[in-house]
């Protein structure tokens, strides 16, 4: 014998006969090889694995009850998919599905290989499963039919004029069906009649659950290890598109519901996953939605590396991969893998892009608000800090423009706010505690016509502290050299920040008080780009705790809009 006639595949934890035909997984093997029941079997590997059953609270006589009505059950639908298939060859009803599939651009050898079908109007499956001795308890619990409740009307076929999509698990057993209308639901004639979905699957069972299964994941297991890929789009078309023009390593998560157990199955034959779900709104949000959830940040710490692909980015006819494999005609498969998966982005680039492009944060206050209170959010999913380090990093360098001071100043702010409480504001969106203090202590305020920030108005700012001694404050300025301003806080007196040093400025002019001495030292600071820094540490400080009289934060303000208005590339 020079040909291999017998495969382990270690990764799929499978074998596979090509003298009989027989495959499965250990315990199968073990059934067929040495000819034993189901709980033998298990009992035997057991032994070998040194597992203790009891410990492990594996009941074997109730395992073998449920492994046999698991296999009346796949032995259900594996008639119920031959039974379809041989419809949509032969019956003249099935007219429509084969139009359908003749639009799609899908190949009858496709159409074969993936088991595509199509149910007649009539309870035609009803009888020919009960032909072949299939209880109807068991029709029902594979989710074929409707059983009649309360001896009122009778069993049916639960999926009837229909196009059949079967949906296999990894030993390429049919497990559930997807099913697609034929019918135009758009039209005058059939929008009132219609009531049910697009697509109808097959409720969730002993053999089936619809997180834990990838569609066409029995066909791309062999692609998707080569590729060492797995590209996750949401349809069942999709996939079947992408595998006839030659991307065979994809597979559907069967709408918008990527779980992680998905992921986790594909990555167990390939550690790179795209994403690539329509380019509709609906697709869009939902990506979204992983990256927000924290879905996709369980993955970071591991070898697998999550990308996201943008489809939408080839115009309005092309919606989806389907969609983009017609339109491409037989150049898809290249321009899919250049243009596609080339360009795709790691997950927390795509969606750092996603939430900057999502508001007009230059211009709009409220904008700027939103956005720092989603970025915040976001940065509080991520446990590696070098991860949040880096994507405040960016979001920084896009908040603050070109002022490097404003950049570094925002990295650290954000950064606090990440670890800080998330509340809910009255406006029903989730922000930081410190939204506000981001606001304030940044400088960051309104973009005038000329494109440049100027600082905010203080009416919004909470109420002043009164000085405590209101002879210093009517002080004369001669001689004065320093910021005394102290305010009393219970029987303390405190300085609320270290005084700053202005022994080099010459006071002069009307000067009566301490506070106009502050207007005419700081008018002085703000005329000169030297002084600039300390002028915006000192209006920072004032904007953030507030030590200044309504006199001066006003007169502070016309200063720097006066600058801000004059002087065309103003640090200020």
């Amino acid at each position: 014998d020079k040909t291999p006639s017998f495969s382990i595949d270690d990764g799929r934890g499978l074998f596979h006969c090509f003298g009989c035909g027989a495959s499965g997984n250990v315990i199968n093997f073990l059934m067929k090889f040495q000819e034993i029941s189901f709980p033998e079997a298990v009992k035997k590997i057991a032994e070998i694995g040194q597992i203790e059953l009891e410990k492990a609270g594996i009941d074997l006589q109730l395992l073998n009850e449920e492994n046999v009505k698991k296999g009346e059950i796949l032995h259900a639908l594996d008639l119920s998919a031959k039974f379809y298939v041989k419809v949509l060859a032969n019956e003249t009803d099935a007219g429509s599905a084969r139009q359908y599939l003749s639009g799609k651009k899908i190949l009858p050898a496709t159409a074969k290989k993936y088991k595509l079908g199509y149910s007649p109007t009539q309870n035609s499956l009803l009888k020919h499963l009960s032909e072949n001795s299939i209880s109807e308890e068991t029709m029902e619990m594979s989710g074929m039919i409707y059983k009649k409740r309360f001896n009122k009307g009778s069993d049916r076929d639960r999926f009837m004029g229909r196009l059949m999509i079967p949906i296999s698990d990894i030993n390429n057993n049919a497990v559930a069906f997807g099913a697609r209308v034929l019918t135009n639901r758009n039209s005058p004639e059939n929008k009132a009649k219609f009531k049910q979905p697009k697509y109808l699957n097959s409720p969730e069972s002993l053999v089936f659950k619809k997180s834990a299964i990838l569609y066409g994941i029995d066909v791309a297991a062999e692609g998707i290890k080569r590729e060492n890929m797995a590209v996750i789009v949401e349809g069942y078309f999709d996939v079947i598109s992408l595998h006839q023009a030659g991307i065979d390593f994809s597979v559907g998560c069967l709408g918008l519901s990527l779980s992680n157990s998905h992921i986790k199955q594909a990555s167990k034959h390939g550690k790179k996953i795209v994403l690539c779900f329509d380019g509709d709104a609906p697709g869009q949000h939902a990506m979204e939605k992983l990256c927000q959830d924290g879905m996709l940040e369980e993955f970071s710490s591991s070898e697998i590396e999550i990308k996201i692909a943008d489809i939408s980015v080839f115009g309005e006819g092309v919606k989806d991969p389907s969609d983009f494999v017609n339109e491409m005609g037989k150049d898809a498969a290249e321009v899919f893998r250049n243009e596609v998966i080339g360009k795709a982005k790691p997950w927390m680039t795509w969606y750092t892009e996603r939430i900057l492009n999502s508001y007009e944060y230059k211009t709009d206050h409220s904008q700027f608000e939103a956005c720092v209170g989603k970025i915040v959010r976001f940065l509080k999913l991520l446990k590696s800090p070098a991860a949040k380090s880096f994507q405040a990093y960016k979001f920084a360098a896009a908040l603050g423009g070109d002022s490097l001071s404003l950049r570094t100043r925002l990295e650290s702010d954000l950064l606090k706010a990440a670890d800080c409480k998330m509340n809910e504001n009255s406006s029903g969106h989730f922000e930081s505690e410190p939204a506000q203090m981001i606001k304030k202590e940044s400088s960051l305020g309104r973009v005038n016509e000329n494109g440049m920030r100027t600082l905010k108005s203080y009416s919004n700012l909470p109420p002043r502290p009164k000085l405590y001694n209101s002879e210093e404050n009517t002080k004369e300025a001669s001689g004065f050299k320093q910021f005394p301003l102290k305010f009393k806080r219970g029987k303390q007196q405190q300085a609320l920040w270290k005084p700053i040093d202005f022994s080099n400025h010459q006071i002069s002019g009307n000067v009566k008080t301490q506070n106009d001495a502050e207007v005419v030292i700081l008018n002085r600071i703000v005329s000169n780009r030297e002084n600039r820094k300390d002028f915006i540490d000192l209006v920072e400080q004032s904007e953030m705790r507030g030590k200044f009289s309504d006199h001066l934060r006003q007169s502070l303000f016309d200063s720097v809009r006066k600058i801000s208005e004059e002087k065309s590339g103003s640090d200020v």
